[in-house]
């Protein structure tokens, strides 16, 4: 058995032993999910509305925090992991690790609400025209949207160089005065 799969089974046992389930249910722990952070979901086996997690430690690799209920979830779930994508992955076409179900290479059609964007897929440089005129924010997030870039501009197509930036999906917004224009995804290779 391997070093991981030694831990993973030391946390469940501690898991067990530490762990009261709701009156009526048994402790039990089905699915496991890892996400490309090191944190550990796990199902309960009973219909519920959380997963339990097992996060990396701070500073020691050989130490786990351990949060039983730790994420709250909007609904019940039974003796399963919701769907969450390794966006970390890229796509993987054809293998069994492919977790963003891209199933094709078609290009996306890439305007909405008064935004061109192209070429997408993109590599290094993108360029935007629209419709709207006058002053206006880009803002461009990642898939997890954090912020990774802002532009202030009165130009109605601009281009935005995309070489210090990871490959995955982004989405572009477009504001005035906070008030938003139209927004257009894109991938990045």
């Amino acid at each position: 058995m391997s070093h991981t799969a030694l831990a993973c089974e030391e946390a469940l046992r501690a898991l067990r032993a530490s762990y009261t389930p709701p009156s009526g249910f048994g402790a039990s722990f089905v699915q496991m999910y890892r996400d490309p952070f090191g944190r550990i979901y796990i199902a309960p086996q009973a219909s519920e509305p959380y997963l339990h997690l097992i996060g990396p430690g701070d500073n020691e690799p050989d130490v786990a925090r351990v949060a039983l209920e730790g994420l709250r979830l909007p609904r019940r779930i039974q003796r399963t992991i919701p769907h969450y994508p390794n966006y970390a992955l890229g796509p993987l076409a054809g293998s069994a690790c492919d977790t963003l179900m891209i199933t094709g290479n078609a290009l996306v059609p890439s305007t909405m609400a008064g935004i061109r964007l192209y070429p997408n897929p993109a590599h290094d440089l993108i360029r935007l025209e629209m419709e709207f005129e006058g002053e206006k924010q880009l803002n461009l997030f990642n898939a997890l949207g954090q912020a990774v870039y802002s532009l202030h501009t009165s130009s109605a197509s601009v281009e935005i160089e995309l070489s210090g930036l990871a490959a995955g999906l982004y989405f572009i917004q477009a504001r005035r005065q906070g008030r938003l224009l139209g927004g257009v995804k894109f991938l990045k290779r």
